[in-house]
């Protein structure tokens, strides 16, 4: 019987952890890189809402248990970027797209490479979790 209550509270403690450790990771934050030119990039607060490939990818998201999302822009060789950063995905690479809504693979970038090599714009929009 020890055991038992032992193992419901370990699980117990270890769903909350869980829990946690997904909700810090979508939490919403306020970030701008004082260099952003809102007039260059292509991804803006208004833009994401109506681009015709962006708008179903972040209609899933936003879907019960489709976990949130943050739109994190960022610049990789002076091309503006956004990354759509969700806790669940379980390739992240798939979810970086340029203005033409190609992702970082399709470009032939590793998902490394371009954060070793991008730069921090600003966090466009956040969605938290239903």
């Amino acid at each position: 019987m020890e055991n038992t209550v032992r193992s419901v509270g370990a699980t117990r403690l270890g769903i909350g952890i869980c829990t946690s450790i997904i909700c810090l990771a979508v939490a919403c934050t306020e970030g701008v890189n004082s260099e952003y030119d809102r007039e260059k990039s292509c991804f803006t607060e208004e833009s994401v809402k109506t681009l015709p490939w962006l708008k179903p990818v972040l209609e899933n998201f936003e879907k019960p248990k489709g976990g949130g999302y943050r739109l994190i822009l960022r610049v990789y060789r002076e091309e503006y970027f956004v990354v759509i950063a969700n806790p669940l995905v379980s390739s992240p690479m798939s979810y970086i797209f340029n203005c033409e809504g190609k992702t970082i693979s399709d470009l032939g970038i590793g998902y490394d490479e371009f954060y070793d090599g991008s730069e921090f714009v600003a966090e466009i929009a956040c969605v938290k979790p239903l």
